[in-house]
């Protein structure tokens, strides 16, 4: 009996280690499946609709002289057409702006230019926000480890299962660089819209004072920089919801008043034109969120910001 339990014993310590093994070696196997099938699912189905990345194209092989530069608000609100190119992309800073404005017209004069003036372009968490690079980034060994795609693998994989198998952007990349999208603002009940409007202001906010200072005098300077050059040039402060517009105008802290006289003054000095188009735009249909045009919105307005910018 004593050597019949030893040998059992002994049997169950032995094998222990081998389906410890097994084990690990199907984990591994698993691990290394999952992440071959999550960097084919980036290069095949994210990376050919990666507006970063045709945005970056365009702004190397573009010479328009009519140009629009801003952030989302003029990616997603200008739908460029003919002659003029979208250079604006979202979440961009003045800062971003005039390095891309420098950068486009280094080698040749500028015609119509449309520049963003909007008033959170003063909020905190842009004047405080990096710059950004405008060259095309190192492709890593993995796509999937890119600063841009780590963060969004999970939502990759849920829309690609959601999709049936294929991966569909709400995003519109135009060939004149607008990134136009889907969206319907009026989908939302009364009170959500309300609610929205306020979230969006809070971080709308303008920064203390000092900051805000700073970053006006970064954007006289790009307005100076391009006047000086013979742009004929356009200040406009895009279309938001009514929700939005009510709300910044009776939060007085918020500073949006302050903002806008500072804009009408610059375009004064300059000899540009300033166009207060923020309630432009009545239905919320014609907005994908609080403070964003949708495409129907955007190709809706085209033509009347033309004509306000440069009709004179």
């Amino acid at each position: 009996m004593p050597s019949s339990i030893s040998s059992s014993e002994h049997t169950a310590a032995v094998a222990a280690p081998g389906g410890l093994t097994v084990l690990a070696r199907g984990f591994v196997l698993t691990l290394l499946l999952l992440i071959a099938a999550t960097e084919l699912l980036v290069r095949t189905q994210v990376l050919p609709q990666d507006t970063r990345a045709g945005h970056l194209e365009l702004l190397r092989t573009s010479d328009h002289a009519n140009a629009a530069f801003g952030d989302s608000h003029v990616a997603r609100g200008f739908a460029a057409q003919g002659s003029f190119v979208n250079l604006a992309y979202p979440s961009e800073n003045i800062e971003d702006m005039f390095a891309k404005v420098r950068l486009h017209f280094a080698h040749h004069a500028p015609g119509r230019v449309i520049i963003q003036a909007d008033p959170h372009l003063f909020a905190a968490y842009r004047v405080y926000a990096p710059a950004r690079s405008n060259s095309p980034a190192h492709a890593p060994l993995l796509h999937m480890t890119a600063d841009r795609h780590r963060p969004q693998l999970n939502a990759y994989w849920q829309a690609f299962v959601e999709g049936v198998g294929t991966l569909h952007s709400k995003v519109q990349q135009t060939a004149n660089g607008a990134l136009l999208s889907e969206g319907d603002f009026a989908d939302l009940p009364d009170r959500m819209q309300t609610f929205e409007a306020r979230m969006r202001l809070q971080n709308h906010a303008l920064a203390h004072p000092d900051a805000v200072a700073a970053a006006q005098d970064r954007y006289l300077d790009m307005i100076t920089f391009l006047t000086e050059r013979g742009a004929d040039l356009c200040m406009i402060s895009f279309p938001v919801t009514q929700d939005y517009l009510t709300a910044s105008s009776a939060d007085t802290a918020a500073g949006h008043a302050t903002a806008i006289s500072f804009f009408r003054q610059t375009a004064a000095q300059s000899g540009a034109r300033f166009i207060d188009a923020r309630a432009q735009v009545k239905p919320d249909r014609l907005f994908r969120d609080v403070d964003h045009l949708n495409a129907a919105g955007a190709k809706a307005v085209y033509d009347s910001l033309i004509r306000q910018c440069f009709d004179r």
